[in-house]
């Protein structure tokens, strides 16, 4: 799939992907996540269904042989498809908000706490289960991902995670292409460079296409990702790893990057998380591009600073710049009573807190909105005028 045709026909595509899915051998557990429960959520919402009768529901799913297969198995790669469908079905209770837990069934609890304590997964849904396994998952499954939209909105869910696992590879290519300059030479020239340019231009093309994503779709689902009652945070676009990455061999943590990241670390990848705390680490002692440029332990001439400036950095911020203009559109309630940031605005609003004042204001990551987008947009425009003083 690529970025032109991201959410383009997503929901009848879906449809046709459901409908060829019949001879697919399919975990009983997993073909009713994929299958029913949707609709069963449709049914919750629109009152034809109560969240005890929901319960009850997930309860007898989790009884017989698909317990016993839980229970009785020993292999980490297939508990981690299992944790995606039993926090998918935990996910389906937080609409309530406070009282969500209060309809949650012990026996589903109890198989996520004991997946939890057997093979180290998350006991919450995070970015790794929801985007990372969900879509390797899908390979065996028609193509088709874990949602909780049924066939209306469930093809754009699907492409909505889909999207984020496309996009990743490309700026992860451009960050590990950039810590290896950093790391091992003392000159960069332009065609060092050329190649991240153009991983960023790919990343921004799949990022930009969310703009395609419809407000009805979004809506829709995004009551299932929202943080859960006891404060753990859902999976979130904030804790994709390699965008963190991007920004640590770009230059040094800033205080906004410091106040967002020590929280955040326990809900990105699991692979990631030592590469994180490595780069930070790294980036914190001045090994990132920005210092060692002003030290002059790594030379540049001007068409080398140029395209690093317009070619990687300026599209860093495009992607930003974009993120923020598609968040206000999809989640017009965050934004309410706070102006609206220009372009231009972004240079002087300078490191704002990111702890959300009200609820409405609140992203899946736990963060505010509009002040995480925005703070890494002005740690790049100062990035970007250093570069200019070079």
């Amino acid at each position: 799939m690529n970025a032109e045709t991201l959410f383009v026909g997503a929901n009848e595509a879906r449809r046709h992907q459901l409908a060829g899915a019949g001879e697919l051998v399919i975990p009983t557990l997993t073909q009713y996540v994929l299958g029913e429960m949707p609709q069963n959520l449709r049914e919750v919402r629109e009152g034809e269904m109560t969240y005890d009768a929901l319960a009850k529901k997930h309860y007898d799913v989790l009884t017989g042989s698909v317990a016993n297969s839980i229970v009785d198995n020993t292999d980490l790669e297939t508990a981690k498809s299992t944790q995606v469908d039993l926090l998918f079905m935990l996910g389906g209770y937080l609409p309530p908000e406070d009282n969500a837990y209060g309809y949650v069934p012990k026996s589903l609890a109890d198989v996520i706490r004991l997946q939890r304590d057997r093979f180290g997964l998350p006991d919450h849904m995070d970015y790794e289960m929801i985007i990372d396994q969900n879509t390797a998952d899908s390979r065996r499954f028609n193509g088709l991902l874990r949602v909780f939209s049924d066939e209306e909105f469930g093809g754009e869910e699907q492409h909505f995670y889909m999207g984020h696992a496309l996009a990743e590879p490309h700026i992860k290519d451009a960050a590990y292409r950039l810590r290896g300059i950093v790391d091992t030479q003392t000159e960069v020239s332009a065609s060092d460079l050329a190649p991240i340019a153009d991983n960023m231009r790919s990343f921004n093309k799949y990022m930009g296409a969310y703009k395609r994503l419809s407000t009805e779709a979004f809506s829709h689902f995004r009551p299932y990702i929202a943080p859960y009652p006891d404060g753990a945070k859902n999976a979130s676009g904030a804790f994709m790893p390699s965008v963190q990455l991007m920004e640590l061999a770009l230059h040094g943590p800033m205080a906004s990057f410091t106040e967002y990241l020590n929280p955040a670390m326990p809900y990105f990848p699991a692979w990631s998380r030592p590469e994180i705390e490595d780069w930070y680490a790294m980036s914190k002692a001045g090994n990132n591009v920005a210092d060692k440029l002003e030290a002059g332990t790594l030379l540049a001439d001007k068409a080398a600073i140029d395209i690093l400036s317009k070619g990687i950095v300026e599209r860093f911020i495009s992607f930003r710049k974009s993120h923020l203009k598609i968040t206000r559109d999809q989640i017009p309630e965050a934004f309410e009573g706070k102006a609206v940031l220009s372009p231009n605005d972004l240079k002087t609003y300078g490191e704002r807190s990111l702890a959300p004042k009200t609820a409405e204001e609140t992203g899946s990551g736990g963060y505010d909105i509009q002040n995480i987008l925005a703070n890494s947009v002005f740690r790049l425009e100062v990035f970007q005028e250093r570069l200019e003083r070079l």
